[in-house]
């Protein structure tokens, strides 16, 4: 098991318009087996969550916290002396749940509830640490590759009080992330 805390960063644009850059502080949670002896390859799932500050007022968007599921496989080399180089690779399912905010005209604005679902790739690379038996310092550079996908956004117009929808486009969001981490083995 591993818990890994970091900056990241992701790359997306807004309706066509120029590439955005935007940053998080990321948590992740990652649990593995290994179930061969004497195999260096583990599988297993990673948790992560992230609240982007995305401040981005001009699209309405002001955050937007994520959490991501990914079936993962890890690989290492353990027979390297005092550092153990290691790689991930998974498949990224979750969401993001934006704080969303737009004019509808002049003097009304209205508040967008939905989530956007992610797919994706992942993938990891690292070193590990162990001052001690069963306990490792971790770094990591971790990359992500998502398309995003906006579900269930709608808001109610205040002017024709009716329900309405916005139309937003798929996205991708090509993140970034340097992560420190502490892993125990069992």
């Amino acid at each position: 098991a591993g818990l890994y805390v970091g900056q990241r960063s992701a790359d997306f644009s807004v309706s066509g318009d120029d590439k955005k850059t935007t940053t998080a502080t990321d948590y992740t949670l990652s649990l593995l087996l290994d179930p061969i002896p004497l195999v260096p390859v583990g599988f297993g799932v990673s948790i992560n969550s992230n609240d982007y500050d995305v401040n981005l007022e001009d699209h309405g968007i002001k955050e937007m916290p994520g959490l991501l599921f990914i079936p993962e496989v890890k690989a290492w080399l353990p027979m390297v002396p005092v550092v153990t180089p290691y790689g991930r690779v998974g498949y990224v399912l979750g969401g993001y749940k934006p704080k969303l905010s737009f004019d509808i005209d002049s003097t009304n604005s209205v508040d967008v509830d939905g989530i956007y679902t992610t797919t994706g790739f992942a993938l990891g690379v690292g070193v590990e640490y162990s001052p001690l038996p069963l306990l490792a310092l971790a770094f990591e550079v971790n990359m992500t590759q998502q398309k995003v996908s906006p579900t269930d956004f709608e808001y109610t117009n205040p002017v024709t009080n009716e329900k309405e929808k916005p139309d937003f486009d798929d996205q991708d969001f090509n993140t970034t992330a340097f992560l420190l981490g502490l892993t125990i083995g069992i």
